[in-house]
């Protein structure tokens, strides 16, 4: 089991692997993806920019995330409205409210491992029973493109046992994620090729 101060060692030994002069807090990878949808009448690809982000363990008062990083994958366009094909994933995330409740509040989503330079985990908690469903894939929805447009993406939140795997060192990222939407409605597969900025 890792506990606090293994994580940060290991997090550590990933950032002074990169040269000096841009050693930070947050690596951010920058690449392309490859994603193929299957809806129930057809079967979309599509080719979006993404960006991985990774950081330290997110902490949140005496709670913190059990990963050796947190990480958080994105490919979101320029347009103002989500296009079919993105996705967002976070592995966990922190919230706060003085003014309604005291205390802090931590939503691990993803669970995985990271030896050798390989990463591999799955989705165990969506957290859609407390309305923080922040691991969303932007699918197909005839009503949505009807009223904003064609190819407008509905936020579609992704169902518990999806899995990512790959590899990712102090160069690149390259992973896959496969899964299936929360309502069952689409299942995608997700290829990322990314290097370090």
């Amino acid at each position: 089991m890792w506990n606090r101060f293994s994580r940060t060692i290991l997090f550590l030994l990933i950032i002074l692997s990169l040269p000096l002069c841009c050693a930070s807090k947050e690596i951010v990878y920058t690449g392309t993806a490859s994603v193929t949808a299957e809806y129930a009448s057809e079967i979309k690809n599509y080719q979006k920019n993404v960006e991985v982000i990774l950081d330290t363990p997110t902490v949140c008062e005496s709670f913190e995330e059990s990963n050796p990083f947190s990480f958080a994958i994105s490919a979101v366009g320029s347009s103002s409205l989500p296009r079919e094909g993105e996705f967002f994933l976070d592995s966990c995330m922190s919230y706060s409210d003085p003014a309604l409740f005291e205390g802090c509040v931590l939503l691990q989503y993803w669970t995985f491992t990271y030896r050798d330079n390989i990463i591999q985990g799955e989705l165990k908690d969506n957290h859609i029973a407390e309305a923080t469903a922040m691991n969303n894939f932007y699918g197909q929805s005839e009503f949505i493109s009807g009223l904003m447009g064609e190819e407008t993406g509905w936020p579609l939140p992704i169902a518990q046992g999806s899995r990512i795997y790959g590899q990712i060192d102090d160069q690149t990222a390259n992973l896959k994620i496969e899964g299936l939407t929360q309502d069952q409605s689409t299942q995608f597969v997700i290829q990322i090729e990314a290097t370090r900025n």
